[in-house]
């Protein structure tokens, strides 16, 4: 598992090192799906498919509703995890040097 944290936006959580088919194809159906909803919403709602071990002071349940969270410190930590997993998802892209 990778494993990301930041001390700044106080949230840690962990993506796989090798996700299965199932879960890629999940992750990049969800970014078709929540086309409508604004780009940080809709990576949000990716990365909450496949992170685990979440820990986080400003959104303590993953699976809550961001209409129920108050505040920019939680708006931050949603933004930077969001964004780690995206970046996680787009290194699987790349094609291994030999």
């Amino acid at each position: 598992m990778a494993h990301y944290e930041s001390d700044t936006f106080r949230v840690k959580f962990d993506l796989p090192d090798k996700p299965t088919a199932r879960q890629v194809l999940s992750y990049d159906s969800m970014l078709i799906e929540q086309r409508d909803e604004p780009a940080l919403v809709t990576l949000w709602e990716c990365a909450r498919a496949i992170v685990t071990n979440w820990e986080c002071e400003y959104v303590p349940h993953i699976d809550t509703s961001l209409d129920e969270l108050d505040g920019i410190h939680a708006a931050q930590a949603v933004e930077w995890a969001a964004t780690q997993t995206s970046l996680w998802r787009t290194a699987l892209n790349a094609v291994p040097k030999n």
